[in-house]
Order: C-alpha cells, then sequence, then structure tokens
C-alpha cells in the first residue's frame, strides 16, 4: 500500500525553506510544513546560487552557460534565454506509461520538459497538479514529457510502489525507472523535484528547482513551443 506520508527518517539531506537553507535530519512529518525542496548534499555556492535564482542552474554542474559558445539564436524571452548545453541522453530501459523507452535524440522538432522525482516525496507530490496540467494542456501542441523516478528509500525502489502511484496521482506521462541512477548522475542530479525545458534542438534553456511558481515554467513552454 502506497506511503501518502513520507517516513520521519534521519537522510542528512539539504533543504531550502523560503529563502533560508538548512539543514534537515529527516523529511517533514504530518502537520509540519513541507520544505520546498529536498535534495543530497549541496556546496554553499550552489545553495547562493539557487536561492538568488530558482532557474538557474549552479555555475559548477556540468550544464555550464555556454550561449557565449553557440550561434544558436536564443529567446528573447528571459525566461529561456539561456542555453546550458545539449540534454544528456535518457538510458533507462523500464518505463512506465510508455509502451517503450524515450530518447532525447527522438525528440527534435518538440520541446522536452523533464522532472526528477521521486514518489513519497512531498514536495515531488506537490508538483504534480501542476505536472498534470501541463501534459493536459500541452501534450497535444508538441511538448512531450519525460520524467525520472531516482529513488531516496527502498519502498521507492519497487517498480510495482511506483505503478500504483501513478494509478493514484492519475499520471499519465511516462515515466523512467532510475532505480541505478543512470540518468539522474548524467544530468548531475542533486534536488527533488526538479524541472528542466528542452527546446526543439535538444539545448536545455530552462531549469525550475524544488517547489516553484509553475506559472513560470507554463510561460516558458508556451516560449519554446513557440519557437
Amino acid at each position: 500500500m502506497r506511503l501518502t506520508v513520507p517516513l520521519v527518517i534521519a537522510t542528512g539531506v539539504s533543504v531550502v525553506i523560503g529563502f533560508g537553507l538548512v539543514l534537515a535530519n529527516s523529511r517533514p512529518a504530518t502537520g509540519v510544513s513541507p520544505s520546498v525542496l529536498e535534495g543530497t548534499a549541496m556546496k554553499s555556492d550552489q545553495a547562493q546560487a539557487t536561492k538568488a535564482n530558482p532557474t538557474a542552474i549552479p555555475a559548477d554542474s556540468a550544464t555550464t552557460d555556454r550561449s557565449s559558445q553557440t550561434a544558436y539564436h536564443m529567446s528573447d524571452d528571459p525566461l529561456v534565454s539561456n542555453d546550458y548545453g545539449p540534454a544528456p541522453e535518457f538510458n533507462n530501459d523500464t518505463w512506465l506509461n510508455s509502451d517503450k523507452p524515450l530518447k532525447i535524440a527522438d525528440q527534435k522538432g518538440k520541446v522536452v520538459l523533464i522532472e526528477f522525482w521521486t514518489f513519497e516525496c512531498i514536495n515531488c507530490i506537490h508538483t504534480l497538479p501542476a505536472m498534470n496540467g501541463f501534459y493536459d494542456k500541452y501534450h497535444d501542441k508538441g511538448l512531450v514529457i519525460m520524467t525520472d523516478h531516482f529513488p531516496e528509500f527502498a519502498t521507492e525502489r519497487d517498480v510495482n510502489n511506483v505503478r500504483q502511484a501513478l494509478v493514484d496521482d492519475k499520471i499519465k506521462y511516462p515515466v523512467a525507472i532510475d532505480n541505478d541512477g543512470i540518468t539522474w548522475n548524467a544530468y548531475e542530479q542533486r534536488y527533488w523535484p526538479t524541472m528542466i525545458l528542452v527546446d526543439k534542438r535538444g539545448i536545455m534553456r530552462y531549469r525550475a528547482v524544488g517547489e516553484h511558481d509553475y506559472s513560470r515554467t507554463d510561460a516558458a513552454i508556451q516560449a519554446l513551443l513557440s519557437e
């Protein structure tokens, strides 16, 4: 049976609450205001960058801004004016809500919304209405959603538990099972949840870490679809 409230287990992860960085030794318990972000240990400079600009990729990650190194014209929309380089490929064998493994390389000409999540993460649960809304609104207009389910706890490694979560939360978009962290590591991920938008040429143009103003992501999707 799926747990809807995460267990209180010491994890030593870093989280962001509002605009303040704190160290958390457990997940939120019932009645406790949740943080906007769950993540593995992060560097102080990354934390400051995330506080200052939630759509910015940390400067020392593998996907730093390389807009000065490409002739590809970026949109004038400040939400999607960055070039974070080509999106790493998904190399996951097991997918749910898809009859075959999906590849970034096969999505040229479409906009791809990637989310890194895990089904017991309370912050990820809070993104689901927005994610379902993006699917309903844009999947017939050129948006492809490819999410990566990277587990934190043993219960999240069980594919049957993930499958049940998709039923419970009415998730219709494709989900890659990433128990070994292949795609998570390819993107040098640290945070649940993270949303990334990839443009029609396979370039990462937008990133939102943690719970955020989903209308900004909606606007970024529209901007990339219109290119």
